[in-house]
């Protein structure tokens, strides 16, 4: 004799048998996130945003649940038909929570046991629905720092180029339909006097990668004026600061550039900044490919920047773009004591006996020029960051930022602050 157990009736043989009613359809349309009985249809209208249904918390074998796309919007981005299971297992896995995005999908699912839980039987359901996740290809890039200024006894060193952080193939994973903040550094302003040392660049981040801000280029200040062409005096100037490329120095033996690769770490963002000890020019900031260099002299001439990298992220029709190169670095008293930035947004260092640093290009993470003189005659400023993801475009998203296509993917470009809908 048979009896019912949960929405079948079984045999006693422990059978699952027809059920002979087939399933009862719900008359109210699906808006919004509800909880499903055993035993049932639903139409399942996405149209306002995706929507999430809740199996029952206990189920017998042969039970069974239907779900359709009401208006045909289950495979438009961010509208999919989210299934909880409740505690229960789908497809063999308790997670994630799968996601159905077939559009004109019906879903059929039947629970089977405690091992395998519901398993779908109609549409795309057969499909292993749990994988939520796709990769991408991300560039991003710090703001640079400025370059140190100069009163009238001294040089001012080049500012380090922001962290550069990439990877060159999608596969970075993000999750599908989250909202992802980007946040893109900016550069350091130029500095001012008395201590004509700028501020470092500012940090971008994207996700779990953040790039450090350069490190501002050391001062050329002096402690007090050289006496006829005697030693220069202690205390000395002020030293490169620390940053995702470091910022270069102009001092006595003992003293080093800016450290590059500053925190967070692990990762490679950057190189350090250069050092000369006087006579020679100041050196310059830290690129991501190279470290600044050195000055020269008598007479002085400062160091160039260290040069940035080339990166094609951005794919046809845009040519391959330098970024991160360092700020020059200063000479004293020589008309062409200038010394070039890296290439890649570095300033060019001031030159003459008075000249004010370049500053870096703008969106490149490029360290500003140091400079030589007072007042105006400052660092350059260091150039805003940048961050640009590369995704396929099958990956449907909707996202701030400017959007360009090449070929079969999609390239997110944010020049300030934004949002990555993935």
């Amino acid at each position: 004799m048979s009896g019912p157990i949960g929405n079948n009736p079984y045999r006693a043989s422990g059978i699952v048998a027809t059920a002979a009613a087939g399933l009862e359809w719900c008359s109210s349309i699906k808006t919004s996130a509800f909880c499903a009985e055993a035993g049932k249809g639903y139409f399942v209208n996405t149209c306002g945003g995706g929507v999430t249904v809740t199996l029952p918390s206990s189920a017998s074998a042969g039970d069974q649940i239907n779900f359709t796309d009401y208006a045909r919007t289950w495979g438009t981005a961010c509208k999919e038909l989210t299934v909880n299971p409740n505690s229960l297992k789908f497809q063999g896995n308790t997670s994630p929570n799968p996601e159905y995005d077939t559009e004109g999908g019906t879903v059929k699912i039947t629970y089977a046991d405690a091992t395998q839980g519901w398993i779908p039987q109609l549409d795309k359901g057969v499909e292993l629905e749990t994988p939520q996740t796709y990769s991408v290809q991300y560039m991003v890039i710090a703001g640079g720092a400025s370059g140190g200024g100069g009163d009238p006894g001294g040089a001012g060193a080049g500012g380090g180029a922001g962290g550069l952080r990439t990877v060159a193939t999608k596969s970075f994973t993000v999750t599908k339909c989250a909202s992802i903040p980007i946040t893109v550094g900016g550069g350091g302003s130029a500095p001012c006097s008395p201590s004509n040392l700028g501020p470092p660049g500012t940090n971008s981040v994207f996700s779990t990668i953040t790039s450090a801000g350069g490190g501002a280029g050391g001062s050329g200040k002096d402690g007090a004026p050289r006496a006829g062409g005697g030693p220069y005096p202690v205390p000395c100037r002020t030293v490169g600061q620390d940053g995702g490329s470091g910022g270069g120095s102009r001092g006595f033996p003992g003293i080093s550039g800016g450290s590059g690769n500053t925190p967070p770490t692990p990762c490679t963002q950057g190189n350090d900044g250069g050092h000369s000890p006087p006579p020679a020019g100041a050196g310059g900031g830290g690129g991501h490919t190279s470290a600044g260099t050195g000055g020269t002299g008598p007479p002085e001439a400062g160091g160039a920047g260290g040069a940035g990298t080339v990166n094609g992220i951005r794919g046809t029709p845009f040519a391959p773009v330098a970024y991160a190169g360092g700020g020059g670095g200063t000479g004293y008293d020589n008309p062409s004591g200038c010394a070039a930035g890296g290439a890649g947004g570095g300033g060019e260092g001031g030159g003459g006996t008075q000249g004010a640093g370049e500053a870096g290009g703008c969106n490149t993470g490029g360290g500003g020029g140091g400079g030589y003189g007072a007042g105006t005659f400052a660092g350059g400023a260091g150039g805003s960051g940048i961050v640009i993801i590369r995704r396929a475009t099958a990956c449907s998203t909707t996202t701030s930022g400017t959007n360009t296509v090449c070929g079969s993917d999609t390239i997110h470009t944010f020049l300030a602050d934004g949002t990555f809908v993935a």
